[in-house]
């Protein structure tokens, strides 16, 4: 028996207009979220910031830019090793593939049809997508904010786990927020051109509380950020982004 949930047995609604959305509150059993949540990567984890035009002091641990200093934080952190092992599993990634299959295909065509495997061996390459698991610890501090974009072309699907202080509050922010273009000509961007709030209306938002897992597939149109946050300094904006990617 698995000690954490596949998706399709929590999932019960996606949103498939404009691009497919979703959430899940109360994601993972409750000791189990409050053993991750107590032993979230310290600061010592996180390096330089995210800076430039799509993103503001976002500091991140990244399983694939960082693959020592991860296995070193997952090494120490039993909990968290067995959750990367979950959701890097044929198990997790095989479930989460069939759950979006129809939303895939109408995001990226018939070559969405072929399934998934985190391993593939050159005769199955023809008919089969091989994917990884990328998963990534995100930090955000006071002011901090993430432009609207869609993500890059190699990205399938990507979740987000929150994990916010015990005193956050609706008001600091951190939401993660989706949109839809003012322009038609920004309706498809596939190629991920970041763009400014100013050139976005709100489709949707997603408080940052406690255990709720956002997830989203990648498409032309998958406009997606974080508004500048107003949290006290000190506090921030921690989440886990798991993302699968096409290789």
């Amino acid at each position: 028996m698995n000690r954490f949930p596949l998706l399709s047995e929590r999932l019960r609604d996606i949103d498939d207009d404009p691009f497919c959305i979703f959430s899940i509150d109360d994601y993972l059993p409750d000791t189990l979220y409050r053993e991750l949540k107590g032993s979230f990567p310290k600061e010592e984890y996180f390096g330089d910031p995210m800076t430039g035009a799509r993103s503001n002091q976002k500091h991140y641990l990244r399983s694939a830019r960082q693959p020592k200093l991860f296995t070193d934080f997952c090494e120490r952190h039993a909990t968290w090793r067995s959750f990367a092992d979950f959701v890097s599993s044929e198990q997790f990634v095989g479930d989460l593939n069939h759950l979006l299959l129809d939303v895939l295909r109408r995001s990226r065509g018939i070559m969405a049809l072929r399934r998934w495997n985190l391993e593939t061996t050159d005769w199955m390459r023809a008919w089969r997508q091989t994917v990884t698991t990328d998963l990534e610890f995100s930090r955000i501090g006071s002011s901090g904010y993430i432009m609207p974009h869609t993500d890059t072309p190699s990205k399938l699907v990507s979740l987000l786990l929150y994990f916010p202080d015990q005193s956050w509050q609706n008001s600091y922010g951190g939401s993660t927020e989706f949109y839809r273009p003012k322009r038609r000509s920004h309706e498809n961007n596939w190629a991920n051109r970041s763009q400014p709030f100013s050139e976005m209306l709100l489709l949707e938002r997603f408080n940052f509380v406690p255990n709720r897992l956002v997830g989203f597939v990648k498409s032309r149109n998958s406009y997606h950020g974080v508004s500048p946050i107003s949290c006290p300094e000190g506090m921030t904006r921690d989440s886990l982004n798991i993302n699968i990617r096409a290789l």
